[in-house]
């Protein structure tokens, strides 16, 4: 997705197109994504796997990857929640999700989620802080998207260790 970033040129215009039809994909095909020319990428912010910021269409995307594995503990409700928080909207707080937790459990969580939601903005802010005019993360949709994805094998070379290439197999919205 990160082709989305590059300058536009007759030699990456192919990346460029690939990014764009997969974030159309991962949004469901719900915005016209070509004219986006800027997306932001954050790696394990509030432990979300990959969570893409675009400003141009105000929409934040929480990428969940499931590399032979399947949710747990709620993950999805949790991320839209803390996110939510996080950008001071109220798409999510209607969700409860410490309702798995002792009385004193849920405090001490809720006490770490609010440090990690402040310091989640403050990456955020930092990383948009040439976008042009206010930044208003409430105004910001969320949407979520789970990869399926594989691990393939392939040998380059004469060598006798595999390099890995990571295949998508499957993209499920909620």
């Amino acid at each position: 997705m990160n082709w989305i970033n590059m300058p536009v040129r007759d030699d990456n215009a192919s990346g460029r197109q690939f990014g764009s039809q997969f974030l159309s994909r991962l949004l469901n095909g719900a915005y016209d994504v070509s004219k986006v020319n800027r997306v932001y990428i954050f790696r394990q912010l509030l432990n979300i796997d990959v969570l893409v910021l675009v400003p141009e269409l105000q929409a934040a995307l929480i990428i969940e990857d499931k590399t032979s594995s399947q949710e747990h503990g709620n993950q999805i409700n949790r991320y839209k929640c803390l996110l939510s928080k996080t950008f001071g909207s109220n798409q999510y707080n209607g969700l409860d999700i410490y309702q798995h937790l002792s009385d004193d459990k849920k405090e001490q969580q809720q006490k770490r989620d609010e440090t990690a939601c402040w310091g989640a903005v403050n990456s955020i802010r930092w990383a948009l802080r040439d976008e042009p005019g206010e930044l208003d993360l409430s105004k910001y949709t969320i949407h979520t998207a789970y990869l399926k994805t594989r691990l393939i094998p392939m040998w380059m070379g004469q060598s006798s260790y595999p390099c890995y290439c990571l295949v998508v197999s499957g993209i499920i919205q909620f």
